[in-house]
């Protein structure tokens, strides 16, 4: 069922607690866009807004989650909130079988007084569900508020949120094992201030999923983009970008090919934590910026598709007795990370697996 509010389900509570969340997991739940802003990323007055939830998961499914939303802003108001499961996924068996949730994927709406509403996402697989899929990574739902109507310069909020009595931001029952990329604010009437000048990745941490097309997204937000030489922009100082730079809304964007950063981290043998640069000029004057970045790497995965499984074990079989092909990445032979390539690591992949 797309929508429900029966109290026979774990998910189902009158009562929402609000509890925000850092990144501090390579899952992870943000905002992926929002539709409905102005050109400089605020709020015209009277406008509907829908924020589209990207989830992000690792290399093992998950059979419970539990996710909800909080928005907020004081002299606010709106005409209500509705919520909507991306139809691209069987999310429950209202949508066909097989599907992720056979006990059922729910949404739910509670009032917190005047100026805010919070929503919840939630679904639980029993015998025959396959619990949301190992390495998903795509918007699962979206949620729309509006008409919008306030004074300008009020700030509308967007925050984490879970209820009773599934009780907490988790998945699979594991306590905030999911990071949230919030809060995020927008402002009503006004274009926001930007505090300073930065850069950040679309996706951090990395997950080396499809190497061969694998192509890094890079932001700069708050700059004088009228001011910047879109034939300037250098990533890593010495990296031309993968496409041309260019400018997206408010923001200075530009692309470059991973296999460009794996060259400063090799022999990669572990998940990597390090900074990157972008620099450009702006209205003469060249500048540089720096940014974290993260790489998580799956040591069984051998043909980085973003999970360990089968497929990976078939694929060091046919490596290593029938003359198959090397991965992209030659350390990822060394399974048991022991600076060998050999028998055990076969065995080290299957013990993974199985």
């Amino acid at each position: 069922m797309r929508a429900s509010k029966k109290a026979a389900v774990l998910l189902i509570s009158a009562v929402m607690v609000l509890a925000s969340f850092s990144l501090v997991s390579a899952q992870s739940v943000v905002v992926d866009h929002v539709d409905g802003l102005n050109a400089g990323g605020g709020i015209d007055d009277g406008a509907v807004l829908t924020f589209y939830m990207r989830l992000t998961g690792d290399a093992t499914p998950h059979y419970v989650i539990s996710n909800g939303f909080r928005v907020y802003g004081d002299g606010l108001e709106w005409g209500g909130m509705t919520g909507t499961l991306n139809p691209a996924y069987k999310w429950d068996l209202s949508f066909g079988f097989p599907c992720f949730f056979d006990l059922g994927m729910f949404i739910n709406y509670f009032a917190d007084g005047v100026g805010a509403d919070t929503i919840g996402f939630g679904g639980a697989a029993g015998m025959y569900g396959t619990g949301l899929p190992a390495g998903f990574d795509d918007i699962g739902y979206w949620f729309t508020i509006g008409p919008v109507h306030g004074p300008q310069g009020a700030v509308l909020t967007v925050d984490s949120s879970f209820y009773r009595p599934a009780g907490r931001w988790v998945w699979d029952i594991v306590e905030a094992n999911v990071a949230w990329g919030g809060p995020y604010t927008y402002m009503l009437g006004e274009e926001p201030v930007c505090p300073e000048v930065i850069t950040y990745l679309e996706q951090d941490p990395i997950i080396l999923k499809d190497l061969a097309d694998r192509v890094l997204r890079v932001y700069v937000e708050c700059e004088d983009n009228a001011g910047v030489d879109l034939s300037s922009v250098v990533v890593q100082g010495k990296i031309p970008p993968y496409t041309a730079a260019r400018i997206e809304g408010d923001l200075l964007v530009t692309d470059v090919f991973i296999f460009r950063f794996l060259s400063a981290w090799r022999p990669i043998s572990a998940d990597v934590q390090g900074t990157y640069s972008v620099g450009y000029s702006v209205n003469g004057e060249f500048k540089t910026l720096y940014g974290d970045m993260n790489l998580q790497v799956y040591a069984g995965d051998l043909n980085f598709d973003g999970i360990e499984d089968v497929n990976d074990i078939t694929f060091l079989v046919d490596y290593m007795f029938k003359g198959g092909k090397a991965p992209m990445l030659e350390e990822a032979l060394d399974v048991n990370r022991d600076g060998y390539n050999d028998i055990r690591d076969l065995r080290a992949i299957v013990e993974i697996v199985y």
